[in-house]
């Protein structure tokens, strides 16, 4: 498979910042933020290394303890009739993909823009 020069700098640069970090790690210059201390406030010296498996931990338990949670929240307050309206977030673009998205398909004019 060939690889073009500028993904293939980017894979070396990549796998030479991964050696630095390593080289940091083993001679005790950087603290390692794993996954099982990704919460505590003693791992974020400001000299730290975060881990893949940290970094998972920390999306996995948003999405699971925070975003759904307040999908479900929002979706039961329109099914009472509490919210007559919802804006989405500037940083939300799935979201936004997945409403517009629908409004086209069901041939919905797109919803006003607010800035």
């Amino acid at each position: 498979m060939l690889i073009d020069g500028g993904l293939r700098r980017q894979a070396f640069n990549g796998v030479r910042q991964c050696r630095n970090a390593l080289a940091h790690i083993a001679d005790g210059t950087k603290t390692v933020i794993s996954a099982e201390n990704v919460y505590a406030p003693a791992a974020r010296d400001g000299n730290a290394i975060i881990a893949p498996e940290a970094a998972m931990e920390i999306v996995n338990y948003t999405v699971e303890y925070e975003d759904y949670r307040m999908g479900e929240s929002t979706q039961w307050s329109i099914e009472c009739g509490l919210l007559e309206f919802l804006i989405f977030g500037r940083n939300e673009p799935a979201l936004h993909h997945y409403h517009n998205t629908f409004t086209a398909v069901l041939g919905m004019p797109p919803l006003e823009r607010l800035n």
